[in-house]
């Protein structure tokens, strides 16, 4: 884990080029509600979720989808939710561009990367 730095904050906020949203508590219950219905939806088997204030991390059992085409999808029906319930408003970004596509291959690397999704989220690496 990296030490904290001013100057690689001051990097990466210079590059942002909007605010920083920030979900409140509604707000996180409605994205994680919204990313569960929309794997049962899709018939993806979420292992694991865990929405935060300024991110949200999600494993979920790949069923042939390209990764890529999951994240966009949790991404967008998640914003589409919170707009239409008055918890965003339009025309502010919400999300990064991007976010992990990790591969997990094993049982283990799965209930590792579901243990540090439910449990190791304020704890440093």
């Amino acid at each position: 884990m990296l030490a904290p730095s001013s100057a690689r904050l001051g990097h990466v906020q210079s590059r942002m080029r909007h605010p920083s949203v920030i979900l409140n508590a509604d707000a996180q219950m409605y994205v994680a509600s919204v990313i569960k219905d929309h794997c049962h939806i899709r018939h993806w088997e979420l292992e694991e979720n865990a929405v935060r204030s300024n991110h949200v991390h999600v494993v979920v059992a790949n069923n042939g989808a390209p990764p890529d085409m999951m994240l966009s999808q949790l991404k967008a029906y998640a914003t589409r939710a919170l707009r239409t319930a008055g918890l965003m408003p339009a025309g502010v970004p919400v999300w990064a561009e991007g976010g992990s596509t990790r591969y997990l291959w094993t049982p283990a690397e799965v209930a590792h990367a579901c243990a540090y999704v439910r449990e190791g989220q304020d704890v440093p690496r």
